[in-house]
């Protein structure tokens, strides 16, 4: 993980380096030549430094957007930018119980899994569970259409947008659990995921069984497919 992390930081380090190892080796070179009055030899190999130095290529380490990954539980991920990428789709053989993790490793980076994106899930069959890790902030419209056989997902502390489409047509899905911590959300004592005032409902779980539903005072509005 520390060398995927310093790989994607080489590039401003080895600046940083340079514009100052250019100045130490003037000021060095010029020091030595008003007040030590060295020898021809050491002043031509202190100039020698000097000009290697200057000489050397400036140091680029880009990460293609196009990049993707699949991890073993047969989900895949896409790049975003050189530190973030997004869930973004699944294997055939995807696992029943997942995790999205906070980090990935895509070509010796380090990556944080930051979103899920638009039908990353869609028409998902096998996915029984989903546990969304803390560095997660997004959950795209359509994340988990049609999972017929989802029947429960975690959201962590750092979900702070879930887009109204995100869990549509999901008929098992039977708990949604929010982290305690987290300052959007929050699952109420009736199982369906509201805000953190509980004066909206997100969503209402699509495999709950009771025939009856009372609405909370607090409740001021109800999102489209809830």
């Amino acid at each position: 993980a520390k060398q995927g992390n310093d790989a994607r930081s080489v590039d401003k380090l080895y600046l940083q380096c340079y514009n100052l190892l250019c100045k130490i080796s003037l000021f060095v070179f010029f020091l030595f030549r008003r007040v030590f009055l060295v020898s021809k030899k050491i002043l031509s190999a202190l100039l020698s430094l000097v000009i290697f130095i200057n000489l050397l290529p400036i140091i680029e380490v880009k990460v293609s957007a196009n990049e993707k990954a699949i991890d073993s539980q047969g989900v895949k991920y896409s790049v975003l930018s050189d530190l973030e990428v997004e869930v973004s789709g699944f294997t055939d053989g995807i696992s029943e119980h997942i995790t999205i993790p906070e980090t990935i490793l895509i070509n010796g980076c380090n990556y944080n899994v930051v979103r899920i994106s638009d039908c990353a899930f869609g028409d998902c069959k096998n996915v029984r569970s989903v546990a969304l890790s803390d560095s997660i902030r997004s959950v795209y419209q359509y994340a988990f259409y049609n999972c017929e056989n989802l029947e429960m997902i975690k959201i962590g502390k750092s979900v702070s947008k879930i887009r109204s489409s995100a869990f549509w047509y999901c008929p098992s899905l039977k708990d949604i659990v929010v982290d305690e911590e987290n300052r959007w959300f929050k699952t109420g004592e009736d199982g369906v995921l509201y805000n953190k005032n509980q004066t909206e409902i997100v969503k209402c779980p699509g495999g709950k069984t009771e025939t009856k539903f009372e609405l909370k005072l607090s409740v001021r509005s109800i999102r489209p497919g809830a």
